[in-house]
């Protein structure tokens, strides 16, 4: 559906004012878990990033494994 995503144009906008380009590294994340990050990370490889990643668990698992 066309609503369900923004122009190229304001995605890449927006992830500038981020530091984020084609050439970044992205680890998306939630912090419940695995929520919106499975959305996000659609969006970047619907607008060319190759290198997305989800990161397993969100922010609940990467505290259980003590890697703050």
């Amino acid at each position: 559906m066309p609503h369900t995503l923004v122009s190229e144009q304001v995605f890449e906008t927006e992830a500038q004012a981020l530091g984020i380009d084609q050439n970044s590294i992205v680890v998306l994340y939630d912090r419940w878990g695995v929520y919106s990050s499975p959305r996000a990370w659609w969006m970047f490889k619907v607008m060319g990033f190759d290198q997305v990643y989800i990161l397993n668990g969100g922010v609940p698992a990467w505290k259980k494994i003590n890697l703050n």
